[in-house]
């Protein structure tokens, strides 16, 4: 059974993801108030622990726009990089920063946070799953709890959908993915 590993912040967390995925072996290492450094510096014990994965989901920077704090790219792309080194034969799967429902944040800085992610899930080991366009693509008030940040059932339909959707397309020999309920 393919083994993959979901790493970064509540949005992971907060999810049943072995549930939807049965297929595979699913890793929950999701952290709630995570943000990218703090993501960066739990990589060692992550390959201590599970020096084994096939794929490895990641979602984090949600806390670093909460906090308005949005120069982590380059740490983010230290972070892929220590996670390549990790898991050097593992595809990592880069997900979308997600369009959040807060008024503080310009409707266009997830996208332009979300174009240099999707650069840098361009190499031979990575893919860039764009779980944004889901949200934009309908009324995303549904997606989202009271707080803006944390998702919905809806919002983990959509995503979950996405992540099939790009299982799917995987190898032979990874596509034994059925979704569960």
């Amino acid at each position: 059974m393919q083994k993959i590993l979901f790493i970064g912040d509540s949005l992971i967390a907060y999810y049943d993801w072995q549930d939807h995925f049965p297929g595979f072996s699913c890793v929950n290492l999701g952290l709630p108030g995570e943000t990218v450094a703090g993501c960066r510096g739990q990589v060692p014990q992550v390959v201590g622990r599970h020096p084994e994965a096939d794929l490895i989901v990641l979602m984090i920077g949600t806390n670093n726009l909460v906090m308005s704090q949005f120069d982590f790219l380059a740490e983010y792309g230290q972070l892929v990089a220590d996670l390549h080194g990790g898991y050097p034969k593992a595809t990592i799967a880069i997900c979308s920063l997600l369009p959040l429902e807060l008024p503080w944040l310009a409707p266009s800085a997830v996208e332009r946070l979300n174009d240099p992610l999707k650069e840098l899930a361009n190499q031979d080991w990575g893919v860039y799953l764009d779980i944004c366009e889901s949200f934009k693509a309908r009324e995303t008030s549904s997606c989202f709890v009271e707080d803006g940040v944390h998702l919905s059932a809806e919002g983990y339909r959509r995503w979950s959908a996405v992540l099939a959707d790009w299982l799917n397309t995987l190898p032979e020999s990874l596509q034994q993915i059925s979704m569960g309920s």
